[in-house]
């Protein structure tokens, strides 16, 4: 279906653009600090979302929105694939859910 009816738009562009721009967390006041998000989270945080959303997107919707997936990308994809299945089981619940999943399993 996304072969024949899915095609690069403005609406395309600016979710991936929200994707790779990532706003800071208003639950972290440290986080919504300027300085510390546009120069440390931000840059990175943006990268692993981008990385996750395009790795998770099939080989021709990539195509058709222009997102570049060479080496670098998959290697990247990999080893945050990784990383998150090792780590996130690990981690307390209250830490894995985000405020309103919590709020909801209470």
């Amino acid at each position: 279906m996304t072969r024949t009816r899915l095609e690069r738009s403005d609406m395309t562009d600016r979710v991936f653009g929200v994707v790779t721009s990532p706003k800071p967390p208003p639950h972290i006041p440290v986080l919504r600090h300027a300085l510390v998000w546009n120069t440390t989270v931000r840059p990175v945080a943006g990268l692993v979302l981008a990385t996750v959303t395009a790795g998770l997107l099939t080989p021709e919707l990539r195509e058709l929105l222009g997102i570049d997936w060479g080496t670098g990308r998959r290697v990247l994809f990999r080893l945050i694939s990784l990383q998150s299945r090792l780590v996130i089981p690990r981690l307390p619940r209250a830490i894995r859910m985000v405020p309103h999943a919590r709020a909801a399993y209470r």
